[in-house]
């Protein structure tokens, strides 16, 4: 049996809502069908579920409430941007699903002490380093990112052309593995002249860069992925939950 990709699944759902509340079967103010209702219908993953409806709320088409559910709001999405939701190792993993990557250099090094300390790398180590542009379905550059993985765990040229979805959970899955741990660091910056030009904005405008050490089982580092996105392009999302008794 072919396996199906959740990337272009979820893309799928989200057109198709998006579809039913423009041809009316759901209208302003109506609520859309749950996670675990999407998933019966449809035969999917709650991650593809949850992801679907992510698209259509980054878009403006719809509002989510915890206890409420999914309520409509437009018939149109606006422009897309990146919204991270912080929650869960699965929320960071499907925020680039459907995104294309566009290899731009590939180089393979051996790690220095000064490359180990400031990326937090094994010193030593033989490690791909791939500069990669990622842009949306309609053809909007997005972010610029190096990502360095590896060397016996580096795609090849000719998978990195098809991804369509998170890098580090392709090389998990490639290899056997699984991702169990996403240390990360999230920064505000100006645009280089190269940044900018390669995202068409303009140089010095604000940006958001953030770094991610994606870790396998027995904290295998699988990827470090150094990511910048116009700021207008970026939303990160969190839930924060008072401790009881304190």
């Amino acid at each position: 049996m072919t396996k199906r990709h959740a990337g272009s699944q979820y893309m799928r759902l989200a057109e198709h809502l998006l579809q039913q509340i423009q041809e009316g079967t759901y209208r302003q103010g109506d609520l859309l069908p749950s996670e675990a209702q999407l998933c019966e219908q449809f035969n999917i993953s709650r991650i593809t579920a949850r992801a679907a409806l992510k698209e259509l709320e980054i878009g403006g088409a719809v509002s989510r409430r915890a206890g409420i559910g999914t309520k409509v709001l437009s018939q149109t999405l606006s422009r897309p941007v990146f919204a991270h939701a912080g929650g869960s190792i699965d929320e960071v993993l499907y925020f680039t699903q459907g995104v294309s990557f566009k290899l731009l250099e590939k180089t393979i090094f051996t790690v220095t002490p000064e490359q180990a300390q400031e990326l937090k790398i094994p010193e030593g180590q033989r490690f791909s380093r791939l500069h990669a542009l990622r842009k949306a379905a309609n053809g909007s550059k997005l972010l610029t990112s190096v990502h360095y993985v590896p060397a016996l765990l580096t795609p090849s040229v000719g998978q990195l052309a098809k991804l369509r979805s998170s890098l580090a959970q392709f090389i998990a899955e490639t290899h056997g593995d699984e991702i169990q741990t996403i240390r990360q660091e999230i920064g505000a910056c100006l645009l280089d002249a190269t940044q900018a030009e390669m995202l068409k904005q303009a140089e010095g405008s604000a940006a958001v860069s953030s770094r991610r050490w994606y870790l396998g089982r027995e904290g295998k580092l699988l990827l470090l992925s150094l990511s910048v996105f116009p700021a207008e392009h970026y939303r990160f999302e969190s839930v924060l939950i008072r401790n009881v008794g304190h």
